[in-house]
């Protein structure tokens, strides 16, 4: 019985060798893996720079004529012709329109013609007061008092001439600059007062860019500051000349304006691309973009 337990343990222990044995041969006998290898990349250095960053903002606008005259009527009445229509080109002093206001006019006529007649009675006084002082029969003050009389009357009618030609003068709505008629509503018989606006006149000239700024860019702006303005790949350059105070109730934002350079040709209304800068860095660290 004991040589059996020998021979087991012998035959295990073959066994447990011949196991041992055939892992190692096949460890050797596999192909050995190969290691992958990478290119290193390669890195360059350069030299910090010192210069300026900017901030650049764009924004939506609108191009407008550098002045705008807005036509009222001096009197009340009704149209009675219309000489103009959008897109006219006028001088200044060109007939825009004509009011009939010929009720004011033969009432300015009433008040001169009554005028008249009391310097003229006021003058006669004056002329009999004046024989009276020379031969006693008034006092001086007496005089005086009818001299005065006489002036005031006069001035009254200086007063009266100038309302009558004032009237006259109102009949006709002449244009205030040259430019282009624009915005006109006027139509012939219609009846306007002197708060209607028959017509805006854009002013022959130079053009602006009006655009909007919310609160926080507003103080990043200041007047001067440079703009640029692009319109169907053309750019052109302009200066800020109004930065608004107070927000559109509509928007909430703030209007600004930019006084154009050489943009005469542009039209106006039309929308337009402007970039400003918001922000500025003096002396910054610049790293080089191929670094």
């Amino acid at each position: 019985q004991n040589g059996m337990k020998k021979i087991m343990k012998v035959l295990i222990g073959t066994a447990i060798v011949a196991c041992l044995a055939a892992l190692i041969a096949a460890r050797m006998l596999a192909p050995k893996e190969e290691l992958e290898t990478r290119e290193l990349p390669i890195v360059s250095t350069g030299k910090l720079e010192r210069g300026s960053i900017e901030t650049t903002v764009s924004l939506m606008g609108k191009v407008a004529p550098s002045d705008t005259y807005f036509v009222l009527p001096k009197a009340a009445g009704e149209l009675r012709e219309v000489y103009v229509k959008n897109g006219d080109i006028v001088k200044a002093g060109d007939k825009i329109a004509a009011i009939d206001n010929q009720k004011q006019i033969d009432a300015a006529a009433f008040s001169l013609e009554q005028a008249s007649a009391q310097e003229k009675n006021a003058q006669d006084t004056a002329n009999r007061m004046a024989s009276l002082r020379q031969s006693g029969d008034i006092s001086e003050q007496d005089y005086e008092s009818a001299r005065t009389a006489a002036e005031a009357a006069s001035a009254a009618v200086k007063s009266a001439r100038l309302n009558y030609d004032t009237q006259a003068e109102f009949s006709t709505v002449t244009a205030p600059a040259s430019g282009t008629v624009q915005n006109s509503t006027m139509s012939r018989n219609a009846l306007v007062s002197q708060s209607t606006q028959l017509c805006s006149i854009a002013a022959s000239g130079g053009k602006i860019a009006k655009f909007n700024v919310t609160e926080d860019l507003l103080g990043k702006l200041s007047l001067g500051q440079s703009i640029s303005l692009e319109k169907e790949g053309q750019s052109y350059s302009g200066k800020i000349t109004e930065i608004g105070s107070a927000a559109s109730p509509e928007t909430g934002l703030f209007p600004v304006k930019a006084a154009l350079e050489n943009a005469e040709l542009l039209p106006d209304g039309a929308s337009c691309k402007i970039s400003l800068v918001s922000e500025r860095a003096e002396d910054a660290e610049l790293i080089p973009l191929d670094a």
